[in-house]
């Protein structure tokens, strides 16, 4: 079996400090040039346009907030060889896009976020993030500014509407039950606050002035928006401010756009591969867990239950690898949970993880490593999601390494964990961890997502595979 661990997030607010000079210095470390020539260069840049011109796009790599682009501007990222993910939001005005980079060494790589102009010029028709040649994209980024970190910028205005009544629950849109809950408990805080919603289903509740998510964020419609703008082909909207509706249904010929649009690159997808080449699929694993049940999506090539063990108080359940046992793997997938833990308030996720990471901690002292990839409500769940090492554990066939990816999910009554770890060579020191590396693991597992139990249903649970569940978010 592996072993599972969390650290408290603890975010920095020097900037509260200082605010009016951090206003304007760089939103992401990656924005800092250092002139490595081991390190790649990626450019994301706007191009003027009319629609939206005064209001700055929200943007992110690898999941973390970077220098919202207004219009034409550009920044210029410097970020280690591999994997990288950059999305950019135009707030209620069209679907965030993304674009997953490869970079190498020494390399640069430009993408241009594109819009058209929809018929009531209210709503971008189209948008995208596009690849340019180095070339053109020079040439581009060239005729432009470099963006400025104008986080809290007091121009920005949301028009009270005649949608509902602030306190109406049932008629906030797309959100499931507990997101109504969410908004209920976010009804009952203290001002400022606002409540952000995503067009697939996800919510984002802020509040108060202090900076504890978003380091330099003060605004909670910002900071609730930028949290928004991590995730790829939705449409973010401010649903309420303080006590005021601010929300405005999106126009059905922008959703049947993107309907089209997703028909259209899932056609040119099959037509565009062989069978051999297409991605294998990946198998919805559903386990009942006390009151609840938990998916997520199993890659290919795991054995879904090399063990499990359900107790009064405890739940286990282990996949590996095929070929592979639960007492010698490289890899490992487990599900855990926690009878009746969510009902006692003062446990929050960030503590639940902390007993984890205590028992991690004692196992590898001298070579223990944590990251913490995100905390807080996400898609309408309290979780804490991060990633423990040790450099060295003794097994039974040797000492080897040993890192996990742990999500602490707090369900409507018990407590439950998803992990994925991995094993290789032994260190006597700490090992890095990749946070590029992790997020893809995240993503690959999801959507994860709790359902409620239906009486006399049995496997495959078709209510949880087909219905909304708690989450299902494909990215932090």
């Amino acid at each position: 079996m592996n072993i599972a661990v969390t650290v408290k997030h603890f975010a920095i607010a020097a900037c509260l400090l200082m605010l009016v000079a951090c206003t304007h210095a760089p939103r992401n470390k990656a924005e800092i040039a250092n002139g490595d020539p081991s390190m790649a260069t990626i450019y994301v840049y706007r191009a003027p346009s009319e629609l939206a011109r005064n209001r700055a796009f929200y943007s992110t790599l690898d999941g973390k907030p970077m220098t919202p682009l207004a219009a034409g501007s550009y920044v210029a990222l410097s970020v280690p060889p591999g994997r990288h993910q950059i999305v950019v939001s135009p707030g209620p005005f069209g679907y965030n896009r993304g674009a997953v980079v490869q970079a190498q060494a020494g390399g640069s790589y430009f993408y241009r976020f594109e819009t058209s102009l929809s018929d009531d010029r209210s709503y971008f028709a189209e948008t995208a993030l596009a690849r340019r040649d180095e070339a053109a994209g020079r040439a581009e980024v060239q005729q432009l500014v470099r963006a400025l970190a104008n986080f809290n910028d007091r121009r920005l205005t949301y028009p009270r509407t005649r949608y509902a009544a602030v306190s109406d629950i049932t008629a906030v849109p797309a959100i499931n039950q507990r997101g109504r809950d969410g908004y209920q408990n976010w009804l009952r805080q203290r001002l400022p606050r606002a409540f952000v919603v995503a067009s697939n289903g996800g919510w984002y509740a802020t509040w108060g002035m202090g900076v504890t998510d978003i380091p330099g964020v003060s605004d909670p419609a910002t900071r609730g928006m930028q949290r928004c703008a991590a995730r790829a082909d939705v449409v973010c909207q401010v649903y309420a401010i303080n006590s005021s509706v601010v929300w405005n249904p999106l126009p059905v010929s922008l959703v049947q756009g993107e309907r089209e649009r997703k028909a259209a690159e899932a056609v040119s997808a099959v037509l565009g591969e062989d069978e051999g080449s297409l991605q294998q699929p990946q198998i919805r694993m559903i386990s009942p867990i006390f009151s609840q049940l938990l998916m997520l999506s199993l890659p290919s090539g795991f054995k879904p239950s090399a063990f499990e063990q359900a107790t009064a108080s405890n739940y286990i359940r282990e996949a590996v690898p095929v070929g592979q046992t639960v007492q010698r793997w490289t890899e490992m997938i487990t599900v855990t949970g926690v009878r009746n833990l969510a009902r006692n308030r003062e446990v929050s996720p960030e503590a639940f993880g902390g007993r984890i990471a205590d028992g991690f901690r004692a196992n590898c002292p001298a070579s223990y490593a944590f990251k913490t990839l995100s905390s807080g409500a996400v898609n309408g769940r309290d979780e804490h999601v991060f990633v423990v090492s040790c450099g060295t554990r003794q097994t039974a066939y040797g000492a080897v390494s040993e890192s996990t990816l742990i999500q602490v999910i707090r369900g409507r009554a018990d407590y439950y964990t998803v992990q994925w770890s991995e094993r290789g060579a032994a260190s006597a020191t700490p090992l890095p961890i990749d946070m590029v590396h992790w997020l893809e693991r995240y993503n690959t597992l999801a959507p994860v997502k709790l359902c409620e139990r239906v009486a006399g249903e049995k496997p495959p649970y078709p209510s949880c595979i087909n219905g909304p569940g708690q989450g299902g978010g494909t990215a932090i």
